[in-house]
């Protein structure tokens, strides 16, 4: 069990991390806007 939240966790950040070095991620005051 604790290693597949590690490996959604992973794949989770790594999915973030993608979005915000594509400029896919707009922050505005306390709003957070994704563009997929």
């Amino acid at each position: 069990m604790v290693r597949a939240g590690k490996e959604i966790e992973k794949k989770v950040l790594l999915e973030a991390l993608e979005l915000i070095f594509e400029d896919r991620v707009f922050v505005s005051g306390n709003k957070t806007v994704i563009f997929k």
